[in-house]
């Protein structure tokens, strides 16, 4: 009797073993998206990239179904995309909505960041509202108070929203929403959430951060707009 149990265990912890192996090398060769959108619900689809995409097709990106893409062009106070030139004239080619994101670097001021940003994006008719890219992820260790964050973040929007006349989009994941941005009056909130469904109200949802599509050779971040919204402002 305790073999047979102990070759049940076996068996079954073979199989679980075998289970988490599929699903893991499914996530991981994005062949399965935990929380891929239905296309009926957010049929409006689009991508962020940057320079680790390397060279990106945007004629085959445009005949793919996607229908904007955000483009890095900064970040900090002096640091420039090298992609961001070549991907901002390559997509004004196309018909796909376009916006400029910028990386922002904390415990640095939001003024000589947000010259930076408004310096290396052209004025282009119909572009998408500026985006603030505000994660932990990749940052500066430099961890201020909320206070001061929310001071020097006010300062680039500022900046950003009488430049544009638009007003901005704040990329974010959700520890960081909830430990640095109660408060500050942002109305367009474009969401991380690759494992679970956003939690907070939403403008723009990343689902994904392993896409593939047409043009660009490896993978990509996948972004829905919210039921409602349209495009380019997302009004």
């Amino acid at each position: 009797m305790k073999r047979i149990r102990r070759r049940i265990v076996l068996q079954g912890l073979c199989v679980f073993v075998g289970v988490i192996a599929i699903v893991t090398y499914g996530y991981l060769s994005g062949r399965w998206i935990p929380n891929n959108p239905r296309l009926d619900d957010y049929p409006v689809r689009g991508i962020d990239v940057s320079h680790h995409q390397g060279v990106i097709q945007w004629g085959k990106v445009s005949s793919s179904g996607v229908a904007f893409a955000y483009i890095k062009a900064t970040e900090g106070g002096d640091f420039i995309d090298p992609m961001f030139a070549t991907n901002w004239a390559e997509i004004s080619r196309t018909k796909l909505a376009k916006g400029a994101y910028h990386f922002f670097t904390l415990g640095k001021d939001g003024t000589a960041q947000a010259k930076n940003f408004m310096a290396v994006v052209p004025p282009a008719e119909g572009m998408m509202p500026p985006a603030i890219d505000l994660e932990y992820g990749g940052n500066s260790a430099n961890r201020p108070t909320r206070a001061e964050f929310q001071q020097e973040l006010m300062k680039f929007w500022i900046a950003a929203k009488s430049h544009w006349k638009l007003e901005p989009v704040i990329y974010t994941t959700s520890d960081f929403y909830g430990h640095y941005l109660s408060g500050f009056p942002a109305q367009k909130i474009w969401i991380r959430e690759v494992i679970r469904r956003p939690q907070i109200p939403w403008t723009l949802w990343q689902y994904s951060e392993r896409g593939r599509v047409a043009g660009i050779g490896g993978f990509v971040d996948m972004d829905v707009l919210q039921k409602g919204k349209r495009l380019p402002f997302l009004d």
